[in-house]
């Protein structure tokens, strides 16, 4: 059963086209449902590719980063291990936070 999760704070999740993940590189991997992550950062908003299915481009405090499904073989809707990507460690920490935070909020 998935979890309808709400943020009260706004998130900035950037939806332009133009806007890329140039530079980013892998930080670690969650572990969350896709239906999770919808509920966080709405839907997908990068280019699916020869390696990924779906992929998020957030902009967070610390930079960019980015949710992918690096080469896996399920459909994305049912993917639960997930790449996070960006320039910095501390992506990789706002992401698992901002994650914490909103299934606590979903919980209460």
């Amino acid at each position: 059963m998935e979890t309808k999760i709400t943020i009260s704070e706004t998130l900035n999740v950037k939806r332009e086209e133009k806007y890329r993940a140039v530079g980013t590189s892998y930080k670690g991997e969650i572990c969350e449902s896709a239906m999770n992550l919808v509920n966080i950062f709405g839907e997908p908003n990068g280019e699916p590719n020869d390696k990924t299915k779906a992929q998020w481009l957030i902009d967070t405090p610390a930079g960019l980063a980015t949710i992918y499904d690096y080469k896996s073989e399920e459909e994305w809707e049912d993917n639960t291990d997930w790449h996070v990507g960006g320039k910095s460690e501390e992506v990789m920490h706002w992401i698992i936070l901002t994650i914490k935070k909103a299934v606590q909020e979903a919980s209460q």
